[in-house]
C-alpha cells in the first residue's frame, strides 16, 4: 500500500490524517489486498521452499514497518467469570521487517 508522504507546511495534522485514512481505504477496497494473499498462498503451497523464501524476502524488502488495526470487542471480555482489564494485539512480523505496530481500535 501506498501512503501519501508529501505534505504541504500548511496542512494540519487531521488534513493529514484524512489523507491517509482515504489513502488506506481506497487500498483494501482494491482487489490488491485478495491478489497478495492468493499469490502468497500459491508461492507457499506450490513454489520449491528456497525460492519461496528469497520471493517472501523480496516482497518486504523495502519496508521498514508492519502495520495493523485490531477491533476491540463491543462487551466486557470475561473468563472464568473475571473480567479482563486489558488486552493486547499480536502482529507476527513479516521476513527482515524489525517493528511491528498494532492499534487497537
Amino acid at each position: 500500500t501506498q501512503v501519501p508522504c508529501e505534505m504541504s507546511s500548511n496542512s494540519s495534522a487531521s488534513d493529514r490524517l484524512m489523507e491517509v485514512h482515504h489513502s488506506l481505504d481506497k487500498s483494501k477496497k482494491s482487489p490488491a489486498p485478495i491478489i497478495s494473499f492468493l499469490m502468497a498462498k500459491f508461492v507457499s503451497q506450490w513454489v520449491p521452499e528456497k525460492l519461496a523464501v528469497k520471493m517472501f524476502h523480496q516482497s518486504s524488502a523495502n519496508a521498514a514497518v508492519a502495520i495493523t488495526n485490531s477491533r476491540g470487542f463491543e462487551k466486557k471480555v470475561h473468563i472464568n467469570g473475571r473480567p479482563v482489564e486489558s488486552m493486547g494485539g499480536f502482529l507476527p512480523l513479516p521476513p527482515n521487517i524489525p517493528v511491528g505496530v498494532v492499534v487497537a481500535s
